[in-house]
C-alpha cells in the first residue's frame, strides 16, 4: 500500500479522532520523528544509495555525503580493478599509516568525525570512488508527498506516528498497542530485507564475508 503525506495526515487525525488545531499542527512533527525512528530501526537494502566521489592525490580525507546515517562500503577504482577498502578505527589507521600524506594504494578507511573519512594510504593517483551509504530519505511534507517509507513500509510509518500522537494526547493506555504493532511491522520488514540478501536460497548473505546473519523463514 502506498500513500501520500496528505493522506497520512488525514489517517492519523481520523484514527485519533482529534480535530483540535494544536493536534493538527503537530502532525508533521509526528511524521518527522517517525521517519527518523524508522531510519534508525530499519535495515533494508532499498535504503542504500551508491554515490560517486573522487580521491585526490596525497589527500587522506574524503568528505562524507550529506544526510549519511551509516556507511556500508567504500570502493576505489584503481586502473581496471576495484578495491574494497576495509573499515577500521581511526586509531588503527593512525598506527598503520602515521604519515598521512605519504601515498600508496588505498587499503583502509575510518570515520573521521561526523563529516569525513580518513583513507590509508593516501592515494598516489586520482581515483574515482564509490560510497555505499544509508541516507535519511527526503522528509515528507506538503511539497514532498512520498518517499521510501510511504511507498514501501506505510504500516510501520503509520504505527510510529500513532505512538507519537497518543503520547502527545497523553493517551498512554493505548500507546503500548501501537508500539506492539510497530515492532511487528519492523520485524516483518527486517525479514524482507534478509530474504532480499539470500545468496543460496537458504541463508541471508553477509556483505562482510562469512555468513554472520541469523537465518530466517
Amino acid at each position: 500500500m502506498s500513500v501520500t503525506f496528505s493522506t497520512l495526515k488525514s489517517q492519523i487525525q481520523n484514527t485519533a479522532e482529534n480535530d483540535d488545531s494544536e493536534f493538527t499542527d503537530a502532525i508533521p512533527d509526528f511524521i518527522g520523528r517517525s521517519e527518523r525512528r524508522l531510519s534508525r530501526d530499519l535495515d533494508h537494502p532499498e535504503l542504500t544509495s551508491h554515490l560517486d566521489a573522487t580521491l585526490a592525490v596525497g589527500d587522506p580525507f574524503l568528505t562524507k555525503p550529506s544526510n549519511v546515517l551509516l556507511t556500508k562500503n567504500l570502493y576505489v577504482f584503481n586502473d581496471s580493478s576495484i578495491i574494497k577498502l576495509l573499515l577500521k578505527t581511526e586509531e588503527f589507521v593512525a598506527d598503520y599509516w602515521p604519515t598521512r600524506t605519504s601515498t600508496g594504494v588505498p587499503k583502509y578507511y575510518a570515520n573521521y568525525g561526523g563529516s569525513e573519512y580518513i583513507i590509508a594510504p593516501a592515494p598516489s593517483s586520482t581515483n574515482r570512488a564509490e560510497i555505499a551509504v544509508v541516507v535519511q530519505p527526503a522528509t515528507l511534507s506538503t511539497a514532498n508527498q512520498t518517499n521510501f517509507f510511504t511507498n514501501k513500509c506505510f504500516d510501520a510509518l503509520f504505527y510510529a506516528c500513532m505512538i507519537e500522537a497518543t503520547c502527545f494526547m497523553k493517551d498512554y493506555s493505548t500507546t503500548p498497542l501501537w508500539e506492539q504493532k510497530y515492532v511487528t511491522a519492523i520485524q516483518s520488514l527486517q525479514n524482507e530485507g534478509r530474504r532480499t540478501r539470500r545468496d543460496d536460497e537458504k541463508f541471508p548473505a553477509s556483505p562482510a564475508g562469512p555468513n554472520t546473519l541469523l537465518g530466517g523463514p
